[in-house]
């Protein structure tokens, strides 16, 4: 598994979520994109393998972050549910018809 660089970053204070966008370099799902995140112990790096993972596959995906940087809830509890929204609006901005 590689470590891989986002095309796109994205953070609370402009875009009103956290997250990187990673493109696969062979696109086997047209119009379809994932929307994942990490656990409680989640890391960057952690985070950019799991983005690897899946452009490997053939699918672009956003990987967010909903707790513990600037501008986001420090616990674990009462999470926005407008982090995905807000990922999943941009997605569907960009042509993404499909979001998983």
């Amino acid at each position: 598994m590689k470590i891989i660089r986002p095309e796109k970053s994205f953070r609370v204070k402009t875009d009103g979520f956290y997250g990187d966008f990673y493109r696969a370099s062979h696109n086997s799902y047209t119009g379809k994109a994932l929307i994942a995140f990490g656990g409680s112990a989640g890391t960057k790096q952690i985070n950019r393998l799991l983005a690897g993972s899946f452009c490997d596959a053939g699918m672009d995906v956003m990987v967010i972050e909903y707790h513990g940087q600037e501008g986001l809830p420090k616990d674990l509890q009462n999470q926005p549910v407008e982090t995905v929204e807000l990922a999943a609006k941009w997605l569907k901005g960009a042509g993404y018809r499909k979001i998983g």
